[in-house]
């Protein structure tokens, strides 16, 4: 976690680490025990089978990571246009919202901050809930219950009986989550408890998710830039509160998306080809790296931290708007009109 930027009443500094064994409860205690007893049981099992118990970690360990969602949403954005781009970041901008006020909430430390010995990978600030574990939760379970739809979107009646397909496929979606939730223990940066409350809050939050998009609430209310606004007000009241960068960050792009949508009033939904699709990838990605590259020069020329964080905020304002902005010129200019 960051430190508060003003100075807030809830920033978090390294100083305040490690915590000391005593002082945390008894379930934490014992958790690290079992977090030691795991680490060293793999540790002691030969070579091959190490390499492979990490490799599968690292792999599962994926969903939650920057370069990760950045991939989602580049698909989100190729296969499914401005529409497909506002569900995800949707979905995204509401797990990490939830996930962060919890952590400043709860402010449960991590194990490494206890025993650092047990750190196998980089984390900081609180650590309940697991938001990896959080977002895997809810993505798994996202996917599992579009990837019928997906299916069948690309090749019509490809699945007749979407119930008995789902129900086939949701031990490998938990069974993904599980893995996700195991990589965080194992790399020794959450609590066996901190994983399980990830993946409890997920799932409900994934129902919820669900049944808005079932309703038909979800494709209207991403086209509505007054629930985006909405949002950021939410986001707004929080930042005032806890006065942490990353719900700065997440404001800049609640109200990006908001004015963005604002501005193109209405859905539209068109075809493009693949060609299109991979025109449109390219000149995301180009996008993307000038509009990066351009904020970290210029972070590199300030002394103040305010203007630090004006920069940022600006970068996240400019990446969102041009993203959403250049998927909905590209697949508005060189796409074919879907008749509903």
């Amino acid at each position: 976690m960051h430190a508060g930027f003003l100075g807030g009443r809830h920033s978090v500094t390294s100083a305040a680490y490690p915590t000391d064994y005593q002082s945390i409860s008894s379930l934490h205690q014992w958790e690290l025990h079992q977090i030691e007893a795991f680490q060293q049981t793999i540790k002691h099992s030969s070579d091959l089978a190490h390499r492979i118990f990490n490799t599968v970690m690292q792999v599962f360990n994926l969903p939650g990571e920057k370069p990760f969602i950045g991939v989602l949403l580049l698909i989100a954005a190729i296969g499914f246009g401005t529409t497909g781009l506002l569900a995800l970041a949707s979905i995204l901008l509401s797990v990490t919202f939830t996930a962060s006020v919890m952590k400043l909430w709860l402010a449960s430390p991590r194990p490494f901050y206890i025993w650092p010995e047990l750190q196998h990978a980089s984390a900081s600030g609180f650590g309940l809930p697991s938001g990896h574990t959080f977002m895997a939760t809810v993505l798994w379970l996202m996917l599992w219950y579009n990837l019928p739809l997906f299916i069948n979107r690309f090749k019509t009646g490809a699945i007749t009986n979407i119930k008995i397909f789902r129900m086939k496929v949701l031990p490998l979606f938990i069974l993904a989550i599980v893995l996700q939730a195991v990589a965080r223990v194992w790399l020794g940066v959450h609590f066996i408890s901190d994983t399980l409350l990830g993946m409890t809050v997920g799932t409900l939050l994934a129902l919820v998710l669900i049944q808005w998009q079932r309703n038909g609430l979800m494709l209207n209310n991403i086209w509505n830039w007054r629930c985006w606004a909405l949002f950021s007000a939410v986001i707004f009241v929080a930042v005032c509160y806890f006065q942490v960068p990353q719900q700065v960050y997440l404001l800049a792009c609640t109200l990006a998306i908001s004015g963005v949508v604002f501005v193109l009033n209405k859905r539209q939904d068109y075809k493009i080809t693949w060609v299109t699709r991979f025109f449109l990838a390219c000149s995301l990605i180009i996008a993307v790296v000038v509009i990066s590259a351009t904020g970290f020069g210029l972070t590199h020329i300030v002394i103040s931290t305010t203007a630090l964080l004006l920069i940022k905020v600006m970068m996240v304002i400019a990446l969102v708007s041009a993203c959403l902005a250049l998927t909905h010129y590209i697949y508005r200019t060189r796409g074919t009109k879907l008749i509903e």
